[in-house]
């Protein structure tokens, strides 16, 4: 865990995936990944 706070803005469905859009407070480039789970019931 380190300092640099994200932030999720917007997911959009699109064409069998998502558009995701983030933002990383924090003065340089960070490498960053998101993972999603769907789960139907």
């Amino acid at each position: 865990m380190g300092s640099a706070k994200m932030s999720v803005l917007n997911l959009v469905p699109y064409h069998h995936g998502v558009l995701t859009r983030i933002f990383i407070d924090w003065p340089q480039p960070l490498a960053a990944a998101v993972d999603f789970l769907v789960i139907n019931d």
